[in-house]
């Protein structure tokens, strides 16, 4: 072969060599910006400067995570599920000026993901388009939302309250303990506080815990879900939850952790320390749902919403989230401990001005047994105005509290609670014997805390199931 014909065929295969080259690059980048273009972001179509809203993500990568920008200023980050969706609170600068703003996702390489635009404005509603309120003082009650009202729905998806139903409460007040089931409370001598409430106030005897153990059950009381968690670990989800709902509708929260040590601290666990009544006794993250979620833990604000329970204050919040240390809650402690411990913090709820309208949620996180996924367990639903009513014919579990209390207040249903029973309430409290609410269980009446109901615990049949909303496993942090 000739010196020219040689040089000729290397020239070519260059050729050949370069032409494939671009085209890879050419086919990449057009795979890029597909998978860029299937990325969306939603926000609120106005709000004002200062204002935080929230700032909702779907068809990104998944775990892809990035930066969220205003008119290309960083001002948090997020950080997609495996489903390629997130949603977490966003602060407009306080020096954005009324017009139109830009929300952009970024990879932290700033190239762009996803954009929306809002209006920004100076009283909402000055554009005739709905958005999300800012939150009021922390002492700010919400507002009443009452059966029938135009504000007692916040969405086409989301049913209006129905008749019997909780309606427009000014305060709610979720106190959970942990780890027995419901035979083990019902008709016990070491927990005579607690069956004079049921004498009272009546209970649900079909109520079960979501699954085992106890972190997943935390989750699915404020967020409609598990959240694929399936152990006791440190999560940091950004799935929605109750948390996010309130501050973006305008109603207060906060969460009270017995012997939490402050600063918006992430750790697993702190020692035993004497906070508020009861004994002393250590904090654990997984009995804390809020700090799971990044919409609480990357947002200071939001974050010092969690405090220890000596700062307890029944009218400081719409929303609280009450969990006793390891002994009080009776995961450590003795039902005699729980029970000493909730006869000492209860009066502080219904003894004070902020009880008028408002209720409280005693419950368990989960049983000894796999009754229907978590145990059967207690739950005590009281309020200052209304009885508790548990219909005879449903099985209620964690999702019912969360829908009960998003029905009260006009937010969306967060995954099964769309699907799990109302706890309803009707007609005035009770001040005697509730034995009619009972359903099956049979209770001597007492008003008195050193007295010790009999209880006939009914046995249904039921069996072990899965939490059906359950996403795939999440990865520990």
């Amino acid at each position: 072969m000739t010196h020219a014909a040689t040089s000729h065929r290397v020239h070519s295969l260059r050729h050949r060599l370069l032409f494939a080259a671009v085209a890879v690059v050419l086919a990449f980048s057009a795979f890029a910006a597909v998978e860029a273009a299937s990325a969306h972001l939603s926000a609120p179509s106005e709000a004002m400067p200062g204002q935080s809203v929230i700032v909702s993500g779907s068809g990104f990568s998944a775990g892809q995570s990035g930066n969220l920008t205003y008119n290309g200023g960083v001002i948090e980050r997020f950080s997609a599920s495996r489903s390629g969706a997130f949603s977490l609170p966003f602060t407009i600068p306080k020096k954005a000026v009324p017009g139109r703003g830009r929300i952009s996702a970024k990879t932290t390489s700033s190239k762009l993901l996803s954009t929306t635009t809002l209006a920004i404005v100076s009283t909402l509603g000055s554009t005739g388009q709905s958005a999300a309120p800012s939150s009021p003082p922390p002492s700010s009650p919400p507002p009443s939302a009452p059966v029938g009202s135009p504000g007692a729905s916040a969405s086409a998806s989301t049913p209006a309250v129905p008749a019997g139903a909780a309606s427009g409460f000014s305060h709610v007040y979720l106190i959970v303990f942990e780890n027995h089931e419901y035979s083990q409370i019902v008709g016990s001598s070491a927990a005579p506080y607690i069956n004079s409430l049921i004498a009272r106030y009546g209970a649900s005897s079909t109520f079960y815990g979501v699954r085992h153990p106890s972190e997943p059950n935390y989750l699915a009381l404020v967020s409609g879900s598990t959240q694929g968690v399936t152990d006791d670990g440190v999560y940091n989800l950004g799935a929605n939850n109750l948390f996010a709902q309130l501050q973006t509708a305008g109603y207060s929260w906060h969460a009270y952790e017995q012997g939490y040590p402050g600063g918006c601290f992430t750790g697993s666990s702190s020692g035993a320390v004497v906070d508020g009544p009861g004994k002393s006794g250590s904090y654990v993250r997984k009995h804390d749902p809020a700090i799971s979620f990044t919409s609480v833990s990357g947002n200071p604000a939001e974050c010092a919403k969690i405090s220890n329970l000596a700062s307890f204050d029944p009218a400081a919040a719409a929303f609280n989230f009450i969990t006793p240390n390891l002994i009080n809650d009776m995961h450590d402690g003795t039902i005699a401990d729980g029970d000493s411990f909730l006869s000492a913090f209860l009066p502080k709820i219904t003894g004070s001005a902020a009880f008028t309208n408002s209720v409280v949620f005693i419950t368990f996180d989960e049983g000894t047994s796999n009754l229907n996924g978590g145990g059967h367990v207690l739950t005590i639903a009281i309020s200052s105005g209304q009885t508790a009513v548990f219909s005879a014919g449903s099985t209620y579990n964690h999702y019912s509290i969360l829908r009960t209390i998003e029905q009260a207040w006009g937010l969306p249903l967060l995954g099964s609670a769309a699907s799990a029973p109302a706890i309803g309430f009707s007609g005035t409290a009770s001040t005697g014997t509730s034995q009619t609410l009972l359903q099956s269980a049979a209770l001597t009446p007492s008003a008195t805390a050193t007295s010790s109901p009999t209880v006939a615990v009914p046995s249904p049949t039921v069996t072990a199931a899965p939490d059906p909303t359950a996403s795939p496993n999440p990865s520990a942090t």
